[in-house]
């Protein structure tokens, strides 16, 4: 078998082993290496479906067997496998009926030069279906992504929320350990649900100087509350590590998925390590060809789990391909790390071995002026207001209970209301103007695009902060015709929210 061919998995249906081993040897001269399930019968060739294959190449007849009776077998279970007849005893019309019932290609035995071709084109041919079929799924994901996130966001803004109002009572160091890691929950949550939107939408997003450290200890911190007690779990990186132009929300999303795929490899337990450090790509490094000379800091994720199937491991990275069981994983997490990364102008290395687990690295390129690292994450107390009135309104009553007593406790008067038309009554009733109206961008009725424009017909100089729960750039085209600023996107935290009160009444 060729070391350097294209591996291909495949099922040879064929009652004399010369044959056989021509067949092999043509693939082999074409550039490929075939794993090879030879057999010639019924019994045989049905028991191998239950393990999937690229390839089924089949002679027309055999003495216990035939190729259009395994023909029917692969059409009565729906399997989309090419599926090549080679025969040297039929002729012209029966090999195209043989294509009618749903075969591939056919070759005849005396003339075998062109089965290289066949089966690249057959392989082809089967890659550009699936690749149709995630486009369509891809589609479907997009449609319900917007529903998605505005409901899951949603559900998240008091969770994010709340610890801003807690932190102030909690006494004891560890009160304040859980109420972080509940913050910090709540910001994973909010990161996948960004996620699956720029996976449906394009991948884009803030870039700022990040210093991977803090979010190599966030997501160990992380690990250790949520993992089983069986997973060791170690993190480091150098003081010096460099940093990078990424956009930290994402790279949460990549150390989380990796970290995820490790613990699941490792059901009885073992070793996770997340390792950070600086390398230099030199233009004589084989490490990645495509890759550009320079500085990178690489991130690691190493497991001592069960290790990837040499069959599987070219496929890993194709969005929808999973090996886990049905409900349990959904194929996107690695094409999701590979788009990140790449979208980053970095690339990403696997090295594993089956029963000595597996080692993800993610070269990301140093920011050009060295070492400005983030500081660490600290509570800060929040800024106080003055007595300002604020109506916020919002259809969610979680939402709007939490986001009044936060605003309350720092100094604002509050107003809420659940939907634009009892907002748009309170405005009129209520003799002091507020300072600023909070409006959600979506709700029944009269939405946040609406309530604008009927408040301002009534108060021309009235301010507005919007909120919305859709995601970045998400049915706001309205706001831009009214010169509103683009939305906070839920959920947010307390931090977030006050800070963004401050603006608004201020600019």
């Amino acid at each position: 078998m060729s070391e350097t061919g294209q591996p291909i998995s495949l099922i040879v249906l064929e009652d004399d082993p010369n044959d056989a081993e021509l067949l092999l040897r043509r693939l082999r001269q074409a550039g490929f290496a075939p794993v090879v399930r030879l057999m010639d019968s019924e019994e045989a060739f049905t028991a191998a479906l239950s393990s999937p294959c690229d390839l089924v190449i089949s002679d027309y007849r055999m003495p216990r067997f035939t190729g259009l009776r395994a023909l029917q077998i692969i059409r009565d279970r729906g399997l989309d496998v090419p599926f090549i007849i080679v025969s040297g005893t039929i002729g012209e019309e029966t090999a195209v009926e043989a294509m009618r019932q749903g075969a591939t290609d056919y070759l005849f035995k005396d003339r075998l030069g062109r089965l290289g071709a066949a089966v690249r084109q057959a392989l082809d041919g089967v890659q550009l279906k699936r690749h149709s079929l995630q486009s369509q799924r891809l589609e479907a994901i997009g449609a319900l992504a917007g529903g998605i996130a505005h409901d899951l966001n949603n559900i998240l803004a008091p969770v994010l929320l709340v610890p801003g109002l807690l932190r102030p009572l909690m006494v004891t160091e560890k009160d304040r350990e859980m109420l972080s890691l509940v913050e910090l929950s709540g910001q994973r949550g909010a990161a996948i649900i960004r996620q699956l939107l720029a996976f449906c939408r394009g991948l884009g997003g803030e870039r700022i100087k990040v210093d991977v450290r803090h979010l190599v200890r966030d997501m160990a911190d992380i690990m250790r509350e949520t993992f089983p007690r069986n997973i060791r779990i170690t993190e480091s990186g150098p003081p010096d590590l460099w940093v990078v132009e990424a956009d930290p929300s994402q790279l949460n999303q990549v150390l989380m998925n990796l970290c995820v795929n490790a613990r699941d490899a490792m059901p009885q337990g073992g070793g996770l390590a997340v390792a950070a450090e600086n390398f230099v790509l030199d233009p004589d490094t084989t490490v990645e060809s495509t890759a550009r000379p320079g500085r990178y800091v690489r991130l690691r994720v190493s497991d001592s789990g069960q290790g990837i199937p040499p069959d599987i491991l070219p496929k890993i990275f194709e969005p929808f391909f999973t090996t886990k069981e049905e409900g349990k994983g959904t194929g996107l997490g690695l094409s999701t790390v590979r788009g990140i990364v790449n979208s980053h102008n970095g690339f990403l290395k696997v090295r594993s071995e089956a029963g000595a687990g597996t080692s993800f690295e993610v070269y990301l390129p140093a920011a050009a002026d060295g070492p400005t690292p983030t500081p660490p994450r600290e509570a800060q107390s929040l800024p106080m207001g003055g007595g300002e009135l604020i109506l916020f309104v919002d259809d969610e009553a979680s939402i709007r209970g939490v986001a009044r007593q936060l605003l309350e406790r720092q100094g604002y008067r509050v107003l809420t209301a659940g939907t634009g038309e009892e907002a748009i009554k309170l405005f009129v009733q209520n003799p002091a103007k507020p300072g600023l109206i909070i409006t959600d961008l979506m709700m029944p009725g009269i939405g946040g695009v609406g309530l604008i424009r009927a408040i301002r017909l009534l108060d021309p100089a009235a301010r507005f902060l919007v909120i919305s729960g859709l995601g970045t750039n998400v049915g706001t085209a309205g706001l831009a015709q009214l010169r509103i600023p683009e939305p906070v996107d839920k959920p947010f935290d307390a931090k977030s929210l006050v800070g963004a009160v401050q603006s608004a009444l201020s600019g």
